[in-house]
């Protein structure tokens, strides 16, 4: 009956300096663009501007996620260490049917 995404909160495993990004105030949505067909959301979150990436990737059932931030915030996905100088995370989204 389809693909199971919903399973995983993505965003609740992306960290912004140390605090899990669903914990930061004030969620916004500002907008988005189209480029070659793919879109990319912007939002804020906390005082800080993010870009949000998605398309489809060729792993089956799977899409390709890219949030970035002019910022240097120190975004790891997971309980990582942070790094100030990183404000971009890239990963792979898969679901199950």
């Amino acid at each position: 009956m389809g693909n199971v995404f919903d399973q995983a909160d993505a965003l609740s495993e992306i960290y912004v300096d140390g605090k899990r990004m669903t914990e930061l105030p004030n969620p916004k949505f500002i907008g988005y663009d189209l480029k070659n067909k793919q879109p990319t959301f912007h939002f804020s979150r906390g005082g800080h501007d993010f870009a949000l990436t998605l398309k489809p990737s060729k792993t089956p059932l799977s899409f390709e996620m890219t949030l970035t931030t002019d910022s240097q915030l120190g975004l790891t996905y997971g309980t990582a260490e942070s790094d100030k100088s990183s404000n971009t995370i890239k990963r792979t989204i898969t679901g199950k049917q």
